[in-house]
């Protein structure tokens, strides 16, 4: 087994790096890219739910939607009370989460074009298996779902969505969580 976690370990960054080298269009960092994604995916998050996600501190996550907001992408509205912040995408901002997640796919099918269709099924079953153990409470599924193309799981489910307790998740619907 030490080999094949390992393996894993390997995998995992050679993805993860695969997608980020892809999707840093227009000269946005990772904590960039994973705001402009979670608030794609929740119109109308504050900034503090944009921590959570990208993983970063609160003053770091009011930096990264400062540039945002300084580059066209992300607008800000008043939110629930006096001192919060709803965060919306502006035209410009949808037009980079289009160009940075057909990027990513490009660059995922790329990997993945290195396997046969029984293989690529295979990894699927285990990725949907070993994802759906990650998140314990909803935060978690934010984390590790900030970069993914939502509509592409929708139909067939979502592995970690469906794995954070219903308990945790306040109400919130498929769409919320991921």
């Amino acid at each position: 087994m030490p080999a094949t976690t390992n393996l894993l370990g390997a995998l995992a960054v050679a993805c993860l790096d695969r997608q980020l080298a892809a999707m840093r269009a227009d000269g946005l960092e990772e904590a960039d890219l994973a705001a402009l994604l979670f608030v794609r995916h929740k119109p109308g998050a504050m900034v503090g739910q944009v921590a959570e996600a990208a993983g970063l501190t609160h003053s770091g996550a009011v930096r990264v939607i400062d540039r945002l907001a300084a580059a066209g992408h992300v607008s800000r509205a008043p939110g629930r009370d006096r001192r919060a912040v709803a965060l919306r995408l502006t035209p410009a901002g949808r037009a980079v989460v289009r160009r940075v997640l057909r990027a990513r796919r490009r660059a995922l099918d790329r990997m993945l074009s290195r396997l046969d269709a029984g293989d690529v099924a295979t990894l699927g079953r285990i990725a949907g298996k070993l994802l759906g153990a990650e998140p314990q409470q909803v935060t978690d599924a934010w984390r590790i779902c900030r970069f993914c193309e939502r509509s592409v799981c929708l139909p067939a489910g979502c592995p970690v969505a469906a794995a954070v307790d219903p308990l945790d998740r306040k109400g919130e619907s498929h769409a919320d969580r991921t």
